[in-house]
């Protein structure tokens, strides 16, 4: 069973792009993405201004947003929004995972990696020094 129709909410406007039906062990589930092509803060607008290639997709089966890139061949998936809405956070947010900036997105999170390891061992120290004494 494929089916395919149109809906539209008062903050987003939407359309279905494929939705099949997949069995699992609690029965039929039902997969689907949906394309946003609008929405009231204007945020897939947003996103096209930083590359016309972007558009935001709503992941039914996982309840996700996601942007893709209409250049990109094979899996056009780009960025797993970490939002439950579309608002300034994910203008934000794309610009941040961009493919130009992934020298800094690495260095970054080796950064972050480093700190919390730090804090880690501090953390271990202290323990084994309260159990010493």
């Amino acid at each position: 069973m494929t089916c395919f129709y149109i809906t539209q909410t008062a903050t987003c406007h939407i359309r279905l792009i494929h939705h099949s039906p997949y069995s699992s062990f609690l029965g039929v589930v039902y997969m689907y993405k949906v394309e946003i092509n609008g929405d009231l803060h204007n945020i897939c607008g947003r996103i096209k201004e930083i590359d016309p290639g972007y558009y935001v997709m709503f992941d039914g089966l996982r309840k996700r947003f996601e942007v893709h890139h209409r250049g990109q061949r094979g899996n056009t998936l780009c960025v797993v929004l970490p939002y439950d809405r579309l608002d300034a956070r994910t203008v934000v947010h794309v610009r941040r995972t961009r493919a130009e900036r992934m020298r800094e997105v690495v260095a970054e999170m080796d950064r972050e990696n480093a700190r919390r390891e730090r804090e880690a061992r501090a953390g271990i120290l202290k323990k084994m020094k309260k159990q010493s004494e």
